[in-house]
């Protein structure tokens, strides 16, 4: 087979691509989620955005340095949200696909692997 072949076997074939995304910004995480699910939606099948469970951060402190006077506690919270999206991508969109621009609040992480549909 030769190189050219190669290339074009590779553009027909379906990825099944997942996206991750993590962040402490809500707004900012569905605008870039809706971003993504409407690039998905112009090339291929798609599924999501999949809304995970906020993940609640809690820390309980004292308000006084020294541990003098009234027992008084502060508490901190911190809420990470995540979604999930998923979609088949053609091998030669893949490219096309993955330019977006990534808030910088947003976390992702893209796991693909070759779709074979089941017959």
């Amino acid at each position: 087979m030769s190189e050219v072949e190669k290339v074009q076997d590779q553009s027909d074939k379906l990825y099944l691509v997942k996206l991750n995304m993590v962040s402490n910004n809500v707004k900012e995480l569905e605008a870039f989620c809706t971003t993504v699910s409407k690039k998905f939606a112009a090339l291929s099948y798609k599924k999501g955005p999949i809304r995970l469970p906020t993940k609640i951060l809690k820390i309980t402190t004292r308000k006084t340095p020294n541990g003098e006077g009234s027992k008084t506690w502060e508490t901190y919270e911190m809420r990470v949200h995540k979604r999930y999206i998923t979609g088949q991508i053609p091998g030669s969109a893949i490219g096309q696909f993955l330019s977006f621009a990534v808030p910088p609040s947003v976390k992702v992480s893209i796991d693909s692997k070759e779709y074979t549909p089941k017959n």
